[in-house]
């Protein structure tokens, strides 16, 4: 039989005189995501605040089912006429039909105190085969029920308990009135609450009771953490509530060295912005259409546009570049003759389309689409890429100008 697992309840209570003189416990932080109020109005802590989840899982079946693991099943003996367990191999197994039983196998699930040690523990059983999803429902089933169930009444309410923290049992039964009869035999061997703990359980299992006890006594000794200790009270922590949602904030290594002064940054670029507004008083930015300066360039920014409304930002004169482009460009003349209407439109210096519209004729006028012919000059594209070098030029010559334009205004208003 495991050891029975409570938290200090069997002191006796002339262990406690005397503590009235010692000093307050200095408080333990732990951050959960819930405090539920169980049976009594018991606080208890919620790790992890799980939801049920729904979503089509697979069942488990005999290809999960390993050669040495342990199945049994309830049967009449022919003797004695009672209901007796016996062991099963999985050869047997294999030649029943699959539609007369359905596997269930045994869980455990750990408790950990305020210091990440498993100190506790609880049975489940399913016959779902994702183990991670299965231990999640039982969790979310174990604190639905804490008002209506005494499951979790002899738990220290400091414990929490999460998914993680599951051990699969090599242990299978045909149908889940027989897995059940484990987990009630072991509520009351091992001491564990429930209200559901049945006495016929036992006598049910005698047989393999030895066989079961030899797989689950091991892994329970393996992972419950035995300490000699006063057990936590819910005064002795400092409880932070947190969102599952919102990891916690990441320390920022950038720590302000001014005395007095408790900022830090996550960034060396941030707290040199700091340090410059703050602490040195620079005033590095100053509004182009004003003596104004300010210590961040965002307050420039938010200057100009609510004091300086009615002015706009300087924009590149646009008009001399057109000017640029069409230098030394004179466009012919149109000539107008009786049946043909030539008009040389100019695209680039020294290339030049010729239209000439459709002469309307009886059969086409009664047309009322019409369309006209165009046809291309003499002209080389070689005189198109000089004209495109010639006008790229101009422009930068114009641009050159206005750059330094800007420069000797900004060098006058710094003197």
């Amino acid at each position: 039989m495991s050891p029975r697992r409570r938290n200090g309840k069997e002191k006796d209570n002339n262990q406690l005189d005397g503590q009235e003189n010692k000093p307050p416990r200095e408080k333990i932080p732990i951050r959960v995501e819930k405090i539920i109020i169980g049976r009594g109005g018991v606080k208890r802590l919620l790790k992890v605040e799980y939801k049920r989840n729904s979503k089509p899982s697979r069942h488990v079946t005999i290809i999960d089912v390993q050669e040495n693991d342990y199945i049994y099943c309830i049967d009449k003996d022919t003797v004695s006429g009672n209901n007796e367990a016996r062991r099963m191999t999985r050869e047997e197994l294999a030649t029943k039909d699959c539609n007369s039983f359905q596997l269930f196998y045994i869980f455990i699930i750990f408790w950990r105190d305020v210091k990440g040690r498993i100190r506790d523990y609880v049975f489940g059983i399913t016959r779902v085969a994702d183990l991670d999803l299965a231990s999640q429902n039982a969790i979310v089933k174990m604190h639905e029920k804490l008002n209506g169930c005494s499951i979790v009444d002899d738990t220290d309410p400091t414990y929490t308990i999460v998914k993680e923290d599951v051990y699969k049992l090599p242990i299978f039964a045909c149908s889940k009135f027989e897995i059940q009869q484990l987990k009630q035999c072991r509520r009351r061997e091992d001491g564990l609450a429930g209200s559901f703990m049945p006495a016929d359980s036992i006598t049910l299992l005698e047989n393999i009771s030895a066989d079961l006890k030899a797989i689950i006594d091991p892994v329970l000794e393996r992972h419950i953490i035995k300490v000699d200790e006063e057990p936590v009270k819910f005064e002795d922590l400092e409880v932070t509530i947190t969102s599952k949602d919102v990891p916690p904030p990441t320390p920022k290594k950038h720590q302000c060295n001014e005395p007095d002064c408790n900022f830090s940054a996550a960034k060396s670029y941030d707290l040199k912005v700091h340090v410059e507004a703050i602490h040195l008083k620079l005033q590095k930015y100053k509004c182009q259409y004003c003596d104004a300066r300010f210590t961040r360039d965002s307050s420039r920014k938010y200057h100009e546009t609510s004091q300086h409304t009615d002015r706009k930002q300087p924009v590149i004169p646009f008009a001399d570049i057109s000017k640029a482009r069409s230098a030394n460009v004179q466009p012919p003349t149109p000539t107008r003759t009786s049946s043909t209407v030539t008009r040389p439109i100019t695209l680039f210096p020294g290339f030049s389309v010729k239209r000439s519209p459709h002469v309307p004729t009886p059969e086409s006028s009664q047309t009322p689409l019409q369309t006209e012919k165009v046809e291309v000059t003499e002209s080389s594209f070689e005189d198109i890429k000089h004209s495109l070098e010639i006008a790229h030029s101009q422009i930068e010559t114009l641009e050159g100008q206005l750059s330094t334009e800007k420069a000797s205004s900004t060098a006058k208003e710094s003197i």
